[in-house]
């Protein structure tokens, strides 16, 4: 049934099926199966994440060989939501198991909770199937970026998160988005004109002025911690 709900499963032969509307949200360090045929399967609508303020890895295991995390069907996207600070959140398949992306695609929402360095992160560890990257497609960038730009990329049958730093910049305050440093259609690349940022504020390459021409509301709200160039 559609819905949120958060896991329970730590061990034994366990098939999960997250319907269209569910979230089905991963707490803390998991494991789902220690033995016999255990898998998690994020139909087309559904949503996996593991974001709960802190790193997290999920583990999937099972004593049969073959797909344990199958993401999206034939058509529409299911979509993954993960963090990213020093490390990133992490879903780890057992040895000799592997993953398999429908049509549909995932979508790829990553928060940031700063501490970024440039290292690239590995957000699906699969040892046998190799992922394609035309199946994931990088969605919303929330949180404290620490001024990286991301992108999605394969490295061996893996899929990882590169951090690139970006040029140094302006940020100009607007508040059109309502007043929240980390809503990125509240600053422009330009004092007059300009197109809303696309990635939230934060890092020590960005400058921010605090008025654009069209600046409103007066009331900012730092939403987190964040460091800035100037």
């Amino acid at each position: 049934a559609a819905g949120s709900y958060a896991d329970n499963y730590q061990n034994g032969d366990t098939a999960i099926t997250v319907a269209s509307g569910a979230t089905f949200t991963a707490l803390s360090n998991d494991t789902i199966g220690s033995s016999g045929t255990s898998s998690l399967t994020i139909n087309s609508g559904g949503t996996l994440s593991l974001a709960d303020g802190t790193i997290n890895t999920l583990t999937i295991n099972s004593a049969t060989p073959g797909n344990v995390l199958t993401l999206a069907g034939a058509s529409g996207t299911a979509t993954l939501t993960m963090e990213v600070g020093a490390t990133s959140d992490e879903i780890v398949l057992g040895s000799g198991l592997g993953a398999s992306v429908g049509a549909g695609g995932v979508i790829v929402n990553i928060a940031g909770l700063g501490g970024l360095t440039g290292t690239q992160q590995t957000l699906i560890s699969d040892p046998t199937s190799g992922l394609s990257l035309t199946s994931f497609t990088l969605g919303t960038l929330t949180g404290n970026l620490n001024g990286y730009n991301l992108s999605l990329a394969i490295s061996g049958n893996d899929l990882v998160l590169n951090e690139t730093l970006a040029a140094a910049g302006n940020a100009f305050y607007t508040g059109t988005g309502g007043g929240a440093w980390t809503t990125t259609t509240n600053f422009n690349d330009a004092f007059t004109g300009g197109t809303a940022l696309s990635a939230p504020i934060g890092g020590s390459v960005t400058n921010v002025f605090i008025a654009a021409d069209t600046a409103a509301p007066t009331t900012m709200i730092l939403g987190q911690n964040v460091s800035i160039n100037s």
